[in-house]
């Protein structure tokens, strides 16, 4: 599952993992989209910011309802300072980036970023 590759976190902090990255397909196979998604969440978990790391969750979930969405990032970081969700969003090829991102801005984000496979 490619988890032996990835540094632990730091010290004893403690972070929450929800759900499973998004596996997506192509006419080649599987892409590299969960791949991504999970590198990504593995990378916040390592920065010792975040409580918890919500994969391919509606923001209803990730927000305890405060924020009443079924749109579903890929990865949304809970911020351990303040509570603010983080969001990851892989982009497929052909995705655009300035749509995502205005549709993400409609919520109360603390940051959005983008990558892709």
């Amino acid at each position: 599952n490619g988890l032996q590759d990835l540094p632990a976190p730091p010290g004893d902090v403690s972070v929450r993992f929800v759900g499973s990255p998004q596996v997506t397909r192509n006419s080649s196979g599987e892409t590299g989209h969960a791949r991504d998604s999970l590198a990504a969440g593995w990378q916040m978990a390592q920065s010792g910011q975040y409580t918890t790391i919500y994969f391919n969750r509606t923001l209803s979930t990730c927000s305890g309802g405060c924020i009443q969405s079924r749109f579903r990032p890929d990865v949304v970081a809970v911020s351990r300072s303040n509570g603010g969700l983080n969001v990851y969003e892989s982009l497929s090829p052909g995705q655009n980036p300035f749509a995502r991102e205005a549709l993400l801005s409609q919520y109360y984000l603390q940051s959005i970023r983008f990558g892709n496979y």
